[in-house]
């Protein structure tokens, strides 16, 4: 990747955390654009923690409405 384009990509990704200041994010080593294909395990496990931690907290909010 040229060096502008690094910055240009960077610059979108801060915009993104300045936007949802919630979400973390998280850099795969030697994984290219298609993150999915080229860091497969890696990428599997964040995204299984993901989905996790998602389903813990709409139960708890599920749970805390019922109540």
């Amino acid at each position: 990747m040229l060096e502008a384009e690094v910055a240009a990509a960077s610059g979108r990704l801060f915009s993104s955390q300045a936007r949802l200041p919630g979400c973390a994010v998280r850099k795969f080593d030697g994984a290219a654009h298609s993150i999915h294909n080229t860091a497969q395990p890696e990428f599997m496990t964040e995204l299984v923690g993901v989905i996790t931690a998602a389903a813990k907290a709409a139960a708890a909010a599920a749970a805390t409405d019922s109540a």
